[in-house]
């Protein structure tokens, strides 16, 4: 995908979330969550910004299906990291995205992102 193409593509990813959600690159921390899963969710983003794809973290959708840990508005794809949560509930989630990754805390490998 080209940039001509990429912006819109962002663009219309970006109006899936709310509006106080649209803090691109900015990662936000949720210190309801533990440590472990923060700092994997700040890896993320990490290494996405490093890719030169664009981020929201801690987003809530248009549509209410939830909020979401990371989410790559770039390549539509949601990051969602797990602790204590199983992969199988995380992956149950209905976020209006072409896909969501599971990523357990402590665990992320680069290729998990790619």
């Amino acid at each position: 995908m080209n940039n001509k193409q990429r912006l819109p593509f962002e663009r219309g990813n970006l109006n899936k979330v709310e509006r106080d959600s649209r803090k691109v690159n900015c990662v936000k921390f949720n210190t309801n969550n533990s440590l472990a899963h923060e700092l994997t969710k700040a890896k993320v983003a990490f290494f996405l910004q490093k890719c030169g794809k664009k981020f929201l973290t801690e987003c809530k959708f248009c549509d209410g299906s939830g909020e979401a840990d990371v989410y790559c508005i770039s390549d539509d794809v949601c990051y969602e990291i797990t602790h204590s949560e199983t992969r199988e509930h995380a992956l149950a989630k209905k976020y209006p995205v072409s896909e969501i990754r599971v990523i357990k805390s402590n665990k992320l490998r680069r290729c998990d992102l790619e």
